[in-house]
C-alpha cells in the first residue's frame, strides 16, 4: 500500500529531533536534500550545525552531517520574524544552545546588554543566561509534519516592511577605565572571584544588589546558595574581586593543546590550560592554583579571557608562556605552530589595531623571512596618496591562507556566524535579524555595532585550525 506523497521537497528548511524528544528538544536545523519515495517514510537531510565524525562522503564534502530521518521527527523551521522587539519576563521561548533549539523555557529575568535569564522547568529547573539573538518565541506546529498546518501562536506577517524600528549608530571615543575605576550598577551581571585557599582562579556568576561604601558591593550569586539551600547566597565583595560578565565569543569547534580555558566546575568558572586532547570531544585540563588535572567535556569549557585596563582580551593574544608543568611535575613545552607562507601565496591578514579587530584583508606574500614574519602586499588597501597598494611586514600569527569558497544554497539564519565585506575587508559578525529582500542586520561583537548588508556581501564564517579550514556557522 503506497503512502501519501512526501510533505517535504528539496531545499526545505526544517528542524530535526531525536525520537521521543519532540516536547523539549533538541531540534537541529537542517536542509532537505532529497524527498523520499512514497513507500519509504524517510527524508535525507543535511544538518547546519552537526558535523560527521569522519568526512568519508557522508558529510557532502564540507563535513556537515547527512542522514535519513523519519518524517515524524521532522518539523518545518519557522520563518525568521522581522520583529525586533524585546522579550519580557514570563514569555515562553526556545533557546539556541549547543547547536540546537531547546524547548520550552520561560524568561525569568530581563538582564542588561540584551541578555535574559531563561528557566527550563523540564530540565531539572536549570536556569541559563541567553543573548537576545539566541532566543525565539515558542510556537507549536499544529498539523502533520512538513505541511498542511500552522504555527500556534501564528508567525508575524513577513510581507509587512520592517519600518517600526530604525537603527541609528553613534560612535563615541572615550578613554577606557582602569579596573579600579569600573563602577557596577545595581542589577548588573558580574563574576566574582575568591582569594580563599583552594578557590583561587575561580569565578562565580552573580548580580550586583547594591554598593557598600566606596569599594565594596553586595552581590547575589546565581549558582551558590545558603547553607540550608533555601535561597541564593548573598555576600559583600571588594571591587577588585569583581569583573563584568565576559562577552560571548564565536563558538569553538575544538580546543588545542596548551589553550587557556575556563572550565565549569563546582558551580563556577575555573582558569586552566588544556594539557591533553582526548577522543569524544573530551579534554584533560590542568589547574595551576590547585595542581590538579581533571577531565571535561567540550560543552563545559570556554575560551579564557582577561579583564585588563577596562577591556576584555583573549588570553592567547597576550600570553607569551612557552610551557606549563602538569601535576606530575612534567614540563610540557609548547609546540611551534607558526605556519609558513611561500612567495606569491594569496592570504588574508588580520588587524589588531583598536577599532579594527575582527577584520581580515586580502593580500599576497612578497617575501617570507626566517623569523616567521612576511612582507605582504594588500589587494584592497592603498597608501595614503592612493598611488599603489600598501605593503607591510606582518607576523605569521596574523596571517592565514585565503579561505575556500563555499557555495551557499539557502539563506542565512539568525545567530549564524558570517564574514561581512565592509571597508575593504572581511569582518567577523553574526546574523542579528533577517530582513526582506535577502538583506540582514549583522552584529559585530568586536565593535559592538549592528549594520545592514545584502546577502551578496556576506560569506559563511570559517576558522583556520590545525592547518585546515573549519566552518563555524553557529554560535552558542
Amino acid at each position: 500500500m503506497a503512502m501519501s506523497p512526501s510533505p517535504f521537497k528539496k531545499g526545505d528548511q526544517v528542524e530535526v529531533c531525536s525520537p521521543g524528544q519532540s516536547s523539549t528538544g533538541p531540534y537541529y536545523p537542517a536542509t532537505v536534500l532529497r524527498s523520499p519515495a512514497n513507500f519509504k517514510p524517510l527524508v535525507l537531510v543535511q544538518y547546519h550545525t552537526l558535523r560527521s565524525s569522519a568526512d568519508d562522503g557522508d558529510g557532502g564534502g564540507d563535513g556537515r552531517l547527512r542522514e535519513y530521518v523519519a518524517w515524524e521527527n521532522v518539523k518545518p523551521a519557522p520563518s525568521p520574524e522581522l520583529s525586533g522587539g524585546c522579550f519580557k519576563a514570563g514569555d515562553d521561548v526556545d533557546a539556541f544552545l549547543r547547536n540546537a533549539w531547546w524547548r520550552r523555557g520561560t524568561v525569568a529575568d530581563v538582564l542588561e546588554n540584551s541578555r535574559y535569564s531563561v528557566l527550563f522547568p523540564e530540565t531539572a529547573r536549570r536556569e541559563i543566561v541567553c543573548q537576545h539573538w539566541n532566543l525565539r518565541l515558542h510556537r507549536e506546529w499544529n498539523g502533520p509534519a512538513g505541511g498542511g498546518g500552522e504555527w500556534v501562536p501564528p508567525l508575524q506577517d513577513q510581507t509587512k516592511p520592517c519600518t517600526e524600528r530604525t537603527i541609528k549608530l553613534k560612535f563615541v571615543l572615550r578613554k577606557k577605565p582602569s579596573d579600579s575605576e569600573v563602577k557596577f550598577e545595581t542589577g548588573a551581571m558580574v563574576e566574582v572571584t575568591s582569594e580563599e585557599e583552594g578557590f583561587k582562579g575561580s569565578w562565580y556568576v552573580a548580580k550586583i544588589i547594591g554598593s557598600v561604601g566606596s569599594d565594596k558591593f553586595l552581590v547575589e550569586h546565581r549558582n551558590l546558595v545558603t547553607d540550608d539551600g533555601t535561597q541564593p547566597l548573598r555576600e559583600e565583595a571588594e571591587a577588585r574581586h569583581i569583573r563584568p560578565a565576559p562577552p560571548l565569543l564565536p563558538a569553538v569547534n575544538h580546543f588545542k593543546k596548551f589553550k587557556k580555558v575556563d572550565a565549569w566546575y563546582n558551580d563556577g568558572w575555573w582558569e586552566g590550560v588544556i594539557s591533553k586532547v582526548r577522543s569524544g570531544r573530551e579534554y584533560i585540563v590542568y589547574f595551576s592554583t590547585t595542581n590538579e588535572e581533571l577531565i571535561f567535556k567540550h560543552s563545559d569549557l570556554r575560551l579564557h579571557q582577561n579583564w585588563i585596563n577596562g577591556k576584555w582580551t583573549i588570553a592567547s593574544e597576550e600570553d607569551s608562556s612557552k610551557s606549563i608543568v602538569n601535576s606530575d611535575g612534567v614540563n610540557l613545552e609548547l609546540e611551534d605552530t607558526k605556519p609558513t607562507f611561500g612567495k606569491g601565496m594569496n592570504v588574508e591578514v588580520k588587524s589588531d589595531e583598536e577599532g579594527y579587530r575582527g577584520s581580515w584583508y586580502t593580500a599576497k606574500i612578497l617575501v617570507s623571512f626566517p623569523n616567521g614574519k612576511s612582507l605582504v602586499e594588500y589587494q584592497t588597501l592603498r597608501t595614503e596618496d592612493e598611488t599603489r597598494f600598501l605593503k607591510e611586514v606582518v607576523d605569521a600569527v596574523n596571517i592565514r591562507p585565503y579561505p575556500p569558497e563555499i557555495q551557499r544554497v539557502y539563506p542565512y539564519a539568525v545567530s549564524e556566524n558570517i564574514d561581512a565585506w565592509y571597508n575593504d575587508g572581511w569582518w567577523v559578525g553574526r546574523i542579528l535579524k533577517v530582513l526582506a529582500g535577502s538583506r540582514y542586520i549583522v552584529y559585530f561583537w568586536t565593535t559592538n555595532e549592528a549594520l545592514e548588508f545584502e546577502q551578496c556581501n556576506l560569506r559563511p564564517h570559517q576558522e583556520w585550525e590545525d592547518g585546515k579550514w573549519v566552518e563555524a556557522s553557529m554560535v552558542v
